[in-house]
Protein backbone atom coordinates (compact mmCIF):
# COMPACT_ATOMS: atom_id res chain seq x y z
CA UNK A 1 0.00 0.00 0.00
CA UNK A 2 2.76 2.62 1.16
CA UNK A 3 6.03 2.69 -0.47
CA UNK A 4 7.63 2.38 -3.90
CA UNK A 5 7.65 -1.14 -6.11
CA UNK A 6 10.52 -1.89 -8.11
CA UNK A 7 10.87 -4.75 -10.27
CA UNK A 8 14.36 -5.64 -12.01
CA UNK A 9 13.47 -8.45 -14.81
CA UNK A 10 16.11 -9.11 -17.40
CA UNK A 11 16.07 -7.98 -21.39
CA UNK A 12 14.49 -10.61 -22.93
CA UNK A 13 11.69 -11.03 -20.35
CA UNK A 14 8.06 -12.08 -22.28
CA UNK A 15 5.63 -10.34 -20.03
CA UNK A 16 2.25 -8.49 -20.05
CA UNK A 17 2.42 -5.67 -17.94
CA UNK A 18 -0.53 -4.58 -15.79
CA UNK A 19 0.60 -1.40 -13.31
CA UNK A 20 -1.60 1.56 -11.25
CA UNK A 21 -0.84 3.71 -8.49
CA UNK A 22 -3.00 6.09 -6.75
CA UNK A 23 -0.41 8.73 -5.80
CA UNK A 24 3.04 7.94 -7.50
CA UNK A 25 4.22 7.47 -10.75
CA UNK A 26 5.52 4.51 -13.33
CA UNK A 27 8.67 4.79 -14.93
CA UNK A 28 9.85 1.78 -17.32
CA UNK A 29 13.64 1.43 -19.48
CA UNK A 30 11.67 -1.10 -21.71
CA UNK A 31 9.51 -0.29 -24.82
CA UNK A 32 6.24 -1.56 -23.73
CA UNK A 33 3.25 -1.97 -26.76
CA UNK A 34 0.75 -0.11 -25.19
CA UNK A 35 -2.87 -1.71 -24.65
CA UNK A 36 -5.57 0.86 -24.42
CA UNK A 37 -4.86 4.32 -22.54
CA UNK A 38 -1.43 4.92 -20.83
CA UNK A 39 -0.67 8.01 -18.30
CA UNK A 40 1.78 8.18 -15.87
CA UNK A 41 -0.47 6.22 -13.28
CA UNK A 42 -1.91 3.66 -15.10
CA UNK A 43 -0.39 1.07 -17.69
CA UNK A 44 -1.67 -2.08 -19.68
CA UNK A 45 1.63 -3.24 -21.83
CA UNK A 46 3.38 -5.91 -23.70
CA UNK A 47 6.88 -6.72 -23.08
CA UNK A 48 8.35 -8.56 -26.15
CA UNK A 49 6.33 -11.00 -27.09
CA UNK A 50 3.82 -11.22 -23.95
CA UNK A 51 3.22 -14.32 -21.54
CA UNK A 52 3.83 -14.04 -18.53
CA UNK A 53 1.72 -12.18 -16.22
CA UNK A 54 2.86 -9.48 -14.05
CA UNK A 55 0.58 -6.70 -11.63
CA UNK A 56 1.59 -4.26 -10.03
CA UNK A 57 0.35 -1.57 -7.40
CA UNK A 58 0.62 0.59 -4.88
CA UNK A 59 -1.36 3.52 -3.11
CA UNK A 60 1.36 5.76 -2.31
CA UNK A 61 4.42 5.12 -4.14
CA UNK A 62 5.99 4.69 -7.39
CA UNK A 63 6.74 1.90 -9.66
CA UNK A 64 9.27 1.40 -11.54
CA UNK A 65 10.38 -1.81 -14.29
CA UNK A 66 14.34 -2.33 -14.87
CA UNK A 67 16.77 -4.47 -16.97
CA UNK A 68 18.41 -5.91 -14.79
CA UNK A 69 22.00 -5.54 -15.61
CA UNK A 70 24.40 -8.22 -17.79
CA UNK A 71 26.99 -10.29 -16.42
Amino acid sequence: VNGRVMLTVPATVDADIDAAVTNGNIETDFPLRIQGRANRRFLKGILGRGGRSIELRSVNGSLSISKAAVR
